[in-house]
């Protein structure tokens, strides 16, 4: 099945009939975890104007975001290893959104770089990688009397 640019400009600013079935069954099923709403109430409440307008920006800031966490792959800022393993989440990611169609892919790549930064945040203590080479030096400048 190929897609047309018409087609994928539907599907970006939330105007398709698929799209928009898949974010209400999301929003039904997070509204039915809430405790005190039954099955009726969070149909209910997923079908308001509310969040279908809110449910139309999904699909273009979920390809903004995976626009911007490619860009920041590229840069390779924070090293090549840093890259590979962010490059690695958006794989697995992408792989685990798949049952949500092309914005479920998107939305899980993007998803998945984001747990990679925030495991990769936690081993080195939550400091950049700048801020580990300003340490560093400030440590070489002071003879290594400031730990």
């Amino acid at each position: 099945m190929t897609m047309s640019l018409e087609d994928a400009w539907t599907i970006l600013k939330g105007a398709d009939p698929a799209t928009q079935k898949g974010l209400h069954n999301a929003a039904y099923g997070t509204f039915k975890t809430i405790p005190g709403i039954g099955a009726k109430q969070a149909a209910r409440m997923a079908g308001s104007g509310v969040i279908k307008n809110a449910a139309r920006f999904i699909p273009g800031l979920s390809v903004g975001m995976a626009a911007m966490d490619t860009a920041d792959i590229l840069q390779a800022k924070d090293g090549a290893g840093n890259a590979f393993m962010d490059a690695v989440g958006m794989v697995g990611g992408g792989i685990a959104g798949i049952p949500g169609g092309p914005i479920g892919i998107i939305a899980g790549a993007s998803g998945g770089k984001g747990l990679m930064d925030l495991g990769q945040s936690m081993l080195a203590g939550g400091k950049s990688r700048e801020q580990l080479q300003l340490e560093e030096a400030l440590k070489r400048l002071n003879g290594g009397l400031v730990s």
